[in-house]
């Protein structure tokens, strides 16, 4: 079986579910002034009259600089979606 998982589809996921439907994977890991963690989706989601069964990894960036808490910026890592 082969993932659909596409732009729309992951800014639905984006748009739609809140940080309540992401599960904390790691804490901060820092190396220097950067750090990140990694955050997990994994539910099904409806999209376009269809039902999908989505899995998505993402990585949160952070500046020591900046502050400890704020999102320098976030990036997928992993994303699938199969049709249920």
């Amino acid at each position: 079986m082969e993932s659909i998982m596409s732009e729309e589809l992951l800014q639905h996921i984006s748009e739609c579910y809140g940080t309540e439907c992401w599960e904390r994977l790691t804490g901060i890991i820092w190396n220097g002034n950067t750090g990140y963690d990694l955050w997990l989706f994994q539910r099904d989601v409806e999209y376009d009259g269809k039902n999908y069964r989505c899995t998505v990894i993402r990585r949160e960036w952070y500046d020591h600089e900046v502050s400890d808490v704020d999102v320098d910026y976030s990036e997928c890592i992993f994303a699938e979606a199969f049709v249920i």
